[in-house]
């Protein structure tokens, strides 16, 4: 992933999908859609952490591999 927008990887909410973005919790469960009609979600199994890596004063990446 790469952000370019501070307000995808930081700020003062770290609960629902953003304690994934911006927290520690990596992603795995069940996970809500976060906008729009809430009723749709995703499964995801096993346990993924995003740690962002700094490019420059905005722009940052984060790699997950994701196993079968």
């Amino acid at each position: 992933m790469v952000a370019d927008d501070p307000l995808f990887y930081e700020g003062k909410t770290v609960t629902g999908l953003y304690q994934h973005f911006r927290g520690t919790v990596p992603v795995h469960g069940v996970i809500q859609k976060p906008t729009g009609k809430k009723d749709d979600t995703v499964e995801v199994k096993g346990n993924y952490r995003i740690i962002w890596n700094t490019v420059n004063a905005n722009l940052k990446y984060a790699l997950v591999e994701v196993g079968r």
